[in-house]
Parts: structure tokens; C-alpha cells; sequence
């Protein structure tokens, strides 16, 4: 199944650009974040809440000497600029291309420091657990074939709910996706996986589409990354606390009817990570 008839023509030169250069320097990647969930949502047929305009790319690497030959080999092909923002390129002068790397780069916490100083540090936690459950797309067909790992539904959720974490005093969107997440997660293609491998979740359908995104998360998360979305649940779901990740996950003026349902399905997701019945 290919979507190359729904993805912009410069999202599709752009990246069998850096796939070129990526494999000729044997340097794994991925599409994240939002990209990642725009080539979902346009190979399930379901409209975006709001488009993206950049490409997010987690590469994997092992020093910043390898990002360096990475980015320069991309810039040399004429088609990259970069700015400023030593994770940017922008591809043709327009489409903003960032670049973020994880692996053996990490400092300690599962974090990269930034150069020049490295005073400036941003979580990667879940990023090798995302890249091992990714899906591989066939993003255009012959002549030409390009096919390109993405993250998958829930890959995608995990890195949303940690970056939420990193971010959250000065944004919500990493929230507003993952309850766009949330709310789809059985039409992102887990259909016939709900009715396959999970016909208890029947029983309550009202909260399947949670559940089954735990029992995915459970499934694709190393010990380390369960621990780190663990503390951020916990915190999140406890009675006494109002929740800033539901209140960052709705609408401003969202009915209270509307904040529990939310409330509902982030305790069931949780339920299913962690062994705990919450019917």
C-alpha cells in the first residue's frame, strides 16, 4: 500500500534525498512527530486536526561528528540550507527538515546536550523503542521506490506523551496529538488487531481504543521508558491532582463531561501498562 498520492511531492523529494545520503553513511531514521502522524492519518483516510508544514527525523547515531557528516552530506547535494538551528535544514528554501538525534549520543536520563555548549538538553527517552515497532511505508512505487521507516500509532503517542513532559510549560500541541491519538487509535489500522488479539476489549468498547493503545505501549516499551511514562501517569491520573496533560489534551473551554471521559481513558491506557483493573 503506497500513499504517495497524498503526501506533498516535496515531502517525497526530501526524503528519498536523506534516505540516499542516510544509507550511504549507514545511519538509520525515522519519521516522528507530527509528519509521522499526517503519513498515518493520510494512509487510514482520516483528516489531520491541523497540517504540518516541517518533517520531524529521528536519526540514529553515535557521536556528533556522525549528525556533522550527516547534515554537510545533505547540504552538499544542493537541495538542503541550513540555518542557525543546528538541527534545521530547510529543503528548496521552504520545507523546514529537523534533525534529532538519539542513541549512543545520549548523555545520561536518556538526553542529548546540544552543541556548541551543550547547556541546552532535550529528552529522547522512547526513541529506540519507537524506531523498533516503526512500520515500513512504501511512501512512492516504481520506477522509483522509496519506502521509509515511520513510527507507528502508538510509537508515535509514546514520543508525543515524553516530549508533552519536555515541553509542556510552553506548549500544548504535543498534548492535542496525543489525544487526537488517543481518540483514533482503532482506525489508525488496529482494527482487525482489536478483533484478532484482543476480543476482551469488547467488553467495555467505550474505553478499547485506551486499552489497546496500553496493551501496544506495554508491548513496544523497554523497562527504562515504561518507569519514565509511569511517573508522568501516575502524577497525571491521581484523584487529588487536577491534571494539566487531560487539560492540555482538550479544548480550552472543554465540558467537564468531556475532561472525565479524557481522564477515563488515560487511567485505562494506564491500567493496562501497569496490571491494574480499573472496571
Amino acid at each position: 500500500m503506497s500513499v504517495n498520492s497524498r503526501l506533498s511531492p516535496d515531502w517525497l523529494a526530501a526524503l528519498s534525498i536523506i534516505k540516499t545520503q542516510a544509507d550511504s553513511l549507514g545511519i538509520p531514521f525515522m519519521v516522528i512527530g507530527a509528519s509521522a502522524r499526517d503519513i498515518l492519518l493520510n494512509l487510514w483516510n482520516i483528516s489531520p486536526t491541523r497540517a504540518t508544514r516541517d518533517v520531524d527525523l529521528a536519526i540514529e547515531i553515535a557521536s556528533w561528528g556522525r549528525f556533522e557528516e550527516l547534515r554537510n552530506a545533505l547540504v552538499a547535494t544542493g537541495s538542503f540550507q541550513s540555518n542557525n538551528q543546528l538541527q534545521r535544514l530547510n529543503f528548496e528554501g521552504h520545507l523546514p527538515i529537523d534533525l534529532v538525534p538519539y542513541g549512543a549520543i545520549e548523555c545520561s536520563n536518556s538526553e542529548i546536550s546540544w552543541p556548541p555548549d551543550h547547556t541546552v538538553l532535550m529528552s529522547v527517552a522512547g526513541m529506540k523503542d519507537a524506531f523498533d515497532s516503526s512500520l515500513t511505508l512504501p511512501l512512492s512505487e516504481s520506477p522509483n521506490p522509496l519506502e521509509i521507516h515511520v513510527a507507528s500509532a502508538a510509537g508515535i503517542a509514546l514520543l508525543k506523551l515524553i516530549a508533552w513532559e519536555d515541553r509542556k510549560l510552553s506548549t500544548t500541541k504535543d498534548a492535542e496529538d496525543l489525544y487526537f491519538l488517543l481518540r483514533h487509535y482503532i482506525d489508525l489500522g488496529n482494527q482487525n488487531h482489536l478483533q484478532s488479539d484482543h476480543e476482551d476489549l469488547f467488553e467495555d468498547f467505550n474505553t478499547a481504543h485506551a486499552r489497546l493503545l496500553g496493551r501496544d505501549l506495554l508491548e513496544i516499551c523497554s523497562s527504562e521508558t515504561l518507569l519514565a511514562v509511569k511517573s508522568i501517569i501516575d502524577r497525571e491520573t491521581a484523584s487529588s491532582n487536577e491534571s494539566i496533560l487531560v487539560r492540555d489534551m482538550l479544548p480550552r473551554r472543554a465540558e467537564s463531561d468531556q475532561i472525565s471521559l479524557c481522564r477515563k481513558w488515560l487511567t485505562a491506557m494506564w491500567a493496562e501498562m501497569f496490571g491494574i483493573d480499573t472496571l
